[in-house]
């Protein structure tokens, strides 16, 4: 029996499967080594105050408080929200502008809210018909936290007292 040594060509074939097999198994214990204890971060509404109501469009201020139960400081990408009052969607926006979260920490942070001119008039109208001390709201937001991490919906329900 005769035995052959492979060739330089079969031993680059060789060497090139194996660096193959060895990347895979690299990119797959890398995603691995991604946290999969993560939990979500909690968003509470500290408070919603109307800061202005000259002519027409109301203007809110939003004032809310997350905390990061994580190891990781969580870097926030983004805010998307909208606004009901009364059942009435009046506001919706967005903003990047948003603090950086320690881990095992909290962070408070505000943004404006701008009523549109036709839900401001919508909103006028139902508020002088109808005159309220207590007006329902809903708060829903979608929290980005960047690429690695699906967005988180939010929402939350309460009364303002006028």
């Amino acid at each position: 029996m005769l035995l052959m040594s492979p060739s330089p060509r079969s031993k680059a074939m060789i060497l090139t499967r194996w660096l193959i097999v060895v990347c895979v198994v690299l990119s797959f214990s890398g995603c691995a080594s991604l946290s999969t204890d993560f939990e979500e971060p909690s968003l509470q509404i500290n408070s919603i105050r109307l800061i202005n109501f000259d002519g027409i469009t109301p203007q809110f201020e939003i004032d809310l408080h997350i905390v990061n139960p994580n190891r990781d400081a969580l870097e926030l990408k983004g805010l998307s929200y909208t606004l009901h009052l009364s059942g009435r969607q009046v506001v919706s926006g967005a903003t990047s502008d948003l603090p950086v979260v320690a881990a095992y920490g909290e962070a408070d942070f505000k943004i404006d809210a701008n009523v549109s001119l036709l839900d401001g008039l919508q909103l006028l109208s139902k508020l002088m018909n109808e005159y309220q001390e207590n007006i329902n709201y809903e708060f829903k937001a979608k929290l980005d936290l960047g690429r690695f991490y699906p967005t988180i919906p939010i929402t939350r329900e309460g009364v303002l007292n006028f």
